[in-house]
């Protein structure tokens, strides 16, 4: 017996030293810069006009690779930063033609877990993706970097929400979006009607996006000066701030928005306005650097 049991100890010895040693040769000599070209080559088949940055890949458990230092881009500009991105394979589609993958990032304090399926040569694709606990002020797209002359304001907030996306021969592409955004505010540098300060409690938006134009199919917003809701369009250009503007909506503006009656020129401009239960409409045309406002 116990003869049996020394040799039973001793295979379970040589087993964890062979898997050990797997793991450990695994580490030395993954083909990092292989999968990274893959990796690239594989974005761009999805689409051209994005690319991605990656410092390097190790194998990662469960079975798949994890992304360290990642970067997309989207026409040469940065669209999203990650610490760690983790991609783990579904089972069945290692014997397929066809790729679905979980993946599992860190960006911006926050976390992006989703789902994707691209079809052979990828012909069909289908992202889906959920956003927890993303923080705005680090965002690229939204974020001024400090320093800046001509900085006008700096946001703050923390994103979720669901972001979903789709290519195929028949639709194109089609991106959509329904976020939340809570503890947000808004800093400018010049007041606007003796405010330089605005706080929301809540921002609801459900987007999407065809070829270069963003739908804004609505967007709620609660703040602790002004209500708003608004919809409406916004055709993108290569230089972001050369982007046409076309909303529309009704702002709701709250007694704390008028303070100072006899400072505030919005107070004698609408006097019915100072109880807060009436809204006005107003449009937003121009573009995302001279953006041109009308009240109604």
């Amino acid at each position: 017996m116990i003869e049996i049991m020394n040799n039973t100890k001793k295979k379970i010895l040589y087993i964890s030293y062979i898997i050990a040693a797997f793991i450990f040769f695994l580490y030395i000599l993954f083909p990092s810069d292989a999968v990274k070209k893959y990796i690239e080559h594989k974005l761009g088949g999805i689409d051209p006009d994005l690319s991605i940055s990656i410092d390097n890949i190790n194998p990662a458990f469960p079975p798949g690779v994890r992304l360290n230092a990642v970067s997309f881009y989207y026409i040469r500009s940065l669209l999203l930063d990650a610490e760690t991105i983790t991609i783990v394979p579904g089972i069945l589609s290692v014997f397929s033609s066809k790729a679905a993958f979980s993946f599992k990032g860190i960006a911006y304090d926050g976390i992006i877990n989703g789902r994707a399926d691209i079809g052979g040569n990828a012909e069909h694709i289908k992202i889906d993706a959920d956003l927890s606990g993303i923080q705005i002020k680090d965002i690229p797209a939204i974020k001024i970097p400090a320093g800046i002359e001509n900085e006008k304001y700096k946001i703050s907030g923390i994103i979720d929400g669901k972001v979903t996306y789709s290519n195929n021969k028949s639709s194109g592409r089609i991106m959509g979006a329904k976020l939340s955004i809570s503890d947000s505010s808004i800093k400018l540098k010049e007041p606007v009607f003796n405010h330089e300060n605005f706080t929301f409690s809540e921002i609801k938006a459900d987007l999407a996006t065809i070829k270069k134009r963003l739908q804004i199919k609505s967007c709620t917003i609660e703040g602790d000066k002004i209500n708003a809701s608004l919809s409406g369009y916004i055709i993108s250009k290569k230089n972001l701030g050369s982007s046409d503007l076309n909303i529309k909506g009704k702002i709701k503006l709250k007694p704390l928005f008028f303070g100072n009656m006899k400072k505030n020129l919005m107070a004698s401009i609408f006097p019915e306005k100072m109880s807060g239960n009436s809204s006005f409409s107003f449009k937003i045309g121009g573009t995302v650097d001279n953006p041109e406002f009308t009240l109604k």
